[in-house]
């Protein structure tokens, strides 16, 4: 159950990552392009945390 929470977590940032990637080709504004690049790796790292919490409860599952 917590693995598959985490699962649904992971899958609304990766769309967040979609949309923010569809949003950059209309977007002119050097800034907020910046500022989206930098949320993407926000995202990102989000993404990783979430795939260590996963592991840690895989661990916990064998033990």
């Amino acid at each position: 159950r917590i693995k598959a929470g985490i699962d649904v977590q992971i899958a609304a940032i990766k769309l967040a990552i979609a949309d923010n990637k569809l949003a950059l080709w209309d977007i002119k504004d050097v800034a907020l392009i910046a500022a989206i690049k930098k949320q993407q790796l926000e995202f990102k790292d989000m993404i990783a945390a979430l795939q260590l919490q996963k592991a840690q409860v895989k661990l916990t599952e064998v033990d």
